[in-house]
């Protein structure tokens, strides 16, 4: 559908095409994470709600924070304490194999890296409850940064930890995202009225997860009734039919 009807090389809302798009908002984090690593601090926490982003923003500032002088670990969902410590020790060249320590591991790990004057960047993606306490109580004896990424800001954070919320997308930033996105996947004008990407943007409240999935239905049912162009009247229409209890499709004012 993506090809014959669209002309495009992949489907532009792809979850697996996932590339950071620097809108003002993701920006300006992007920044104030960059500076943080720099500067040394020893935890930060990255929050929003599922959909935002996270993922794609904290794994652009490692790849920009990449020096010589840096080690850099990123860590999707773990289990529990013991499999992060096992995960950071062997993103740090240790090899953990079964019946070793995996503690003890991660402090010859560190001790090495302290040794080589190095400076460890740990980010955690979706940490839950304790799982990184003790790698946080590491930081004030190396020189460690921990970046967390959670939803919410978990119970247990360290009142000297620093927070970096990311907030929905803006109207202008929607249209970008998805002006972007389609341009990447080959495509030239995006072919969505200003009405309807006003509708796009309110129903997803601004999230790019929500806005991928909404403009890949609505794309879809578009190319199924043999449409070129996706108006206000077609979205608002998806919107009526997927509409959840106690959702409301947003009422335009003036």
């Amino acid at each position: 559908m993506w090809q014959d009807h669209w002309k495009l090389d992949v489907d532009p809302f792809s979850s697996r095409f996932g590339v950071f798009i620097p809108l003002p908002s993701r920006v300006e984090a992007l920044a104030r994470l960059a500076h943080i690593v720099e500067s040394g601090h020893r935890v930060v926490s990255l929050i929003a709600e599922s959909g935002q982003g996270k993922s794609i923003l904290v794994r652009e500032a490692l790849n920009q924070a990449r020096q010589p002088d840096r080690r850099l670990v990123y860590l999707a969902q773990p289990l529990d304490a013991e499999d992060l410590t096992i995960r950071v020790a062997r993103g740090l060249g240790r090899r953990v194999a079964l019946g070793d320590l995996p503690w003890r591991e991660l402090l010859v790990a560190l001790d090495l890296a302290s040794l080589q004057g190095q400076h460890i960047v740990v980010a955690v993606d979706e940490s839950e409850g304790t799982v990184t306490e003790r790698l946080e109580a590491l930081s004030s004896r190396y020189h460690l940064t921990v970046i967390r990424v959670s939803q919410s800001l978990l119970e247990d954070a360290p009142t000297w930890g620093l927070t970096i919320p990311l907030p929905s997308l803006t109207r202008r930033e929607s249209a970008t995202y998805l002006e972007t996105r389609w341009r990447w996947a080959g495509g030239k004008a995006l072919p969505l009225d200003h009405k309807g990407l006003t509708t796009l943007h309110s129903l997803a409240n601004g999230v790019p997860g929500e806005l991928n999935r909404l403009a890949s239905l609505g794309f879809e049912r578009a190319a199924r009734d043999g449409y070129t162009f996706v108006t206000e009247g077609s979205i608002e229409a998806l919107a009526a039919e997927s509409v959840m209890p106690g959702w409301s499709i947003p009422r335009r004012i003036g």
